[in-house]
Formats: C-alpha cells, structure tokens, sequence
C-alpha cells in the first residue's frame, strides 16, 4: 500500500515478476436486467511500462499500454460495459504485465470495481 499518489490516498502497488504477470481473479454473477460495468483507475510511475489485460471468462476485452503517455496525471481511467454477460456467471481476471521481458514492472491499483 501506499498512503498518497498523484492526489489519491490508500492505493494498492504490485510488482509483477518477468514472466509472472500479477493477475486479480474473481467470479462474478451478473444480474439479467443490470447494465454491468467494470471501473478500472490504474497508476504508472517513472519506470518501465506496463500492460493492462482484462479478460472475462477467458477471453481478452482489453489491452492497453499503462505508460507516461496513457496515464495522464499518473492515472489511466477504463470503463469496460459489461452487459453482453447479463444473466451469466463469469470469471473476471485482471492482468498486470511487463513490456520489457527483462525488467520487472509496477502497478498502482486505485479502483477496480464491478457495479450493476
């Protein structure tokens, strides 16, 4: 944990190891008639970059490039409609991983939250 970055108070930092990514698994029941949304905000600091990968039930909705560029203001911010998945339970798996093959890479978690 860390108590403050980029304006944000207790957020989360993950290292990943090279060729280990840090992956966030969870299984999620979504309501019929609910109009389902997944909220990422995800930090980068001076370092190497990172890749983002959302996948639902083992297929990929998301991949993006978490770097100086993406991460305005230190933060990226994703919002991925979960509807097409109404009335299913999924496996929602989230992914940390490096871009360069020989350095480790590190997150910042701020928000990853599934709402209906």
């Amino acid at each position: 944990m860390l108590p403050e970055f980029a304006g944000e108070r207790d957020v989360l930092v993950t290292r990943d190891v090279v060729g280990n990514p840090v992956r966030l698994l969870k299984f999620v029941d979504i309501p019929a008639e609910a109009k389902p949304r997944l909220t990422l905000r995800v930090g980068y600091r001076a370092g190497p970059a990172w890749q983002l990968v959302v996948r639902v039930s083992g297929r990929e909705v998301l991949r993006q490039v978490v770097d100086d560029k993406s991460a305005t203001g230190g933060w990226l911010d994703k919002q991925l409609d979960l509807a097409e998945y109404g009335g299913q339970r999924i496996c929602l798996s989230v992914w940390q991983t490096s871009m360069d093959s020989k350095q480790p890479s590190e997150a910042i978690w701020k928000t990853l939250q599934c709402s209906f």
